[in-house]
């Protein structure tokens, strides 16, 4: 990039002066060296990877995306121990909308959760909940009633809430297993660990 040349009707010694470096403050000549140089080549004995210029986008964006691959999700809940606190029944209150509420409902809704994800409990080869034979909405209810103090008249609240639970496990299972692949044979090889192969 060269100078500005000062207009003509300038006299001569101060045209000279603005093109002579050596009255320009130190960073001003600092300056223009550093413009007129190229980038310094690193040594030799460098690695390649460090001394080329052009890294390679392409490998950097390939490691990025193995190591997201490989790092660990939290995964669903498992909820090991029993319902309610020390093996006891859960309890459940509901207010006068039906929904549950005390301490104990989030424990409620993620046990519902897990037993949602059981593909034996509640298979996921059925298009709707509501369609889903009452054979097993009978077991699961049994559960329920088993591991809380559910009365009868909750029944519909929870089958309810429990069915959402449903949806949204095999609407998982459809995203992770189904979805991304073309052909059954790639489905089944891809298939999500907590699906019954059956379904």
């Amino acid at each position: 990039m060269s100078m500005p040349q000062p207009p003509q009707n300038w006299p001569q010694n101060e045209r000279d002066e603005s093109h002579d470096t050596k009255n320009l403050p130190d960073s001003e000549q600092q300056k223009q060296q550093i413009g007129s140089m190229s980038m310094p080549q690193p040594p030799q004995n460098w690695p390649q990877n460090e001394r080329d210029e052009s890294h390679d986008t392409k490998n950097l964006l390939d490691s990025n995306e193995s190591e997201e691959q490989s790092k660990r999700t939290r995964g669903p809940t498992m909820m090991h121990s029993g319902w309610g606190k020390d093996s006891e029944n859960l309890h459940i209150e509901l207010n006068e909308h039906g929904q549950v509420i005390g301490s104990e409902g989030t424990r409620l809704s993620s046990k519902l959760g897990v037993l949602a994800r059981n593909g034996i409990l509640a298979p996921l080869n059925h298009k709707d909940w509501r369609l889903v034979p009452s054979m097993y909405k009978d077991r699961i209810w049994a559960h329920i009633k088993e591991n809380t103090d559910a009365t009868d008249d909750m029944k519909r609240i929870l089958m309810m809430s429990f069915g959402s639970k449903w949806k949204e496990s095999k609407h998982e299972a459809k995203t992770i297993g189904y979805d991304p692949y073309n052909t059954d044979i790639e489905r089944l090889a891809h298939c999500p660990d907590r699906v019954e192969e059956d379904q």
